[in-house]
């Protein structure tokens, strides 16, 4: 969902909040990125490495 808002987006948006918080409607879970986060995403071409966390 993070690649949704565009790099530019993003990046106002951390500018502003510090963090980018999206929730989603159909899993009712809510995901937070800082600005790490999102250069792993936008870095690596839109596609990011799998996480290490698992979700349940």
């Amino acid at each position: 969902m993070l690649l949704s808002l565009g790099k530019l987006e993003a990046d106002q948006i951390l500018e502003d909040e510090g963090e980018i918080s999206i929730n989603c409607e159909f899993s009712n879970s809510s995901n937070w990125f800082d600005q790490i986060a999102s250069e792993q995403v936008f870095g690596a071409g839109g596609i990011a490495a799998p996480s290490a966390i698992t979700h349940k």
